[in-house]
């Protein structure tokens, strides 16, 4: 099959391919009935994060990215999406193929992949997990997503009831950092610990998959930044970040209803 080279930079800077949904598709909500309980708050500063992140990478004018051309990558979606399992096929080839490209182009140590693939016996499946090779050689668990198609997204839940299912995984499975999408649009998550013990997530904005980059505009002002930045900066942070131990109580963190 022909390829094409598509520089580091321009993977980045781009929106992602539209999704295009089937006529017969998922409509009843596939969230989880969990509630997030816990201390939250917006990610501070989120976009310029993203945006100085990016601006410190050196990327080499020679540095490009050999892909197939064709819907999976730059290109418009001719391929249907119609439920989750789709939608999950669909993000790993838009994201965690053609990100996994430039994470790797740029030397950060994360690609993503399905739960299985951990090795992790855990009695729930995230849809996507972002892993790590340590110095012994070994994967560990850096990131975590969960997918939801956009028409199972847009129901009356609040946005704790929209975290609720990934921060549970995130607390269960020691990750700092996840992210909930529906491909269309995109939260960033990230659990810490305050100085008073008590642990504490901070979330994105909405990043909207047609988003393409439009730099800041001096001090104060915030950037335009595509979700594939949004993503290459929170997977280097979850690259570097060892496993959390949150032992909040699960009363205190996310419950049914």
């Amino acid at each position: 099959m022909a390829t094409t080279r598509i520089r580091v930079k321009q993977i980045l800077q781009s929106p992602l391919p539209p999704l295009n949904q089937g006529p017969s598709k998922t409509s009843s909500s596939a969230l989880h009935r969990l509630r997030y309980v816990g201390s939250l708050g917006p990610w501070p500063n989120f976009q310029n994060q993203v945006e100085a992140a990016y601006n410190a990478q050196t990327f080499s004018r020679s540095t490009t990215s050999p892909v197939s051309p064709g819907p999976h990558q730059v290109e418009p979606d001719i391929v249907s999406v119609g439920d989750e399992h789709g939608l999950q096929g669909r993000f790993q080839q838009a994201i965690g193929q053609v990100l996994g490209v430039a994470l790797e182009a740029q030397g950060i140590n994360l690609s993503f992949g399905d739960f299985k693939c951990s090795g992790i016996i855990y009695e729930n499946i995230p849809d996507v997990i972002g892993l790590s090779r340590t110095i012994q050689g070994n994967d560990k668990l850096s990131l975590i997503g969960e997918l939801k198609v956009p028409d199972a997204y847009h129901t009356p839940k609040g946005l704790r009831g929209l975290l609720g299912q990934p921060l549970l995984y995130m607390r269960d499975l020691g990750s700092a950092y996840g992210f909930l999408s529906t491909y269309e649009e995109t939260i960033f998550l990230y659990q810490t610990q305050l100085a008073n013990g008590q642990w504490h997530v901070e979330y994105s904005p909405v990043v909207w998959s047609t988003d393409i980059y439009e730099p800041s505009q001096g001090p104060g002002s915030i950037p335009s930044v595509s979700m594939r930045q949004c993503m290459f900066y929170v997977a280097g942070l979850a690259s570097q970040h060892g496993p959390v131990s949150n032992q909040t109580p699960a009363s205190q963190w996310v419950v049914w209803g």
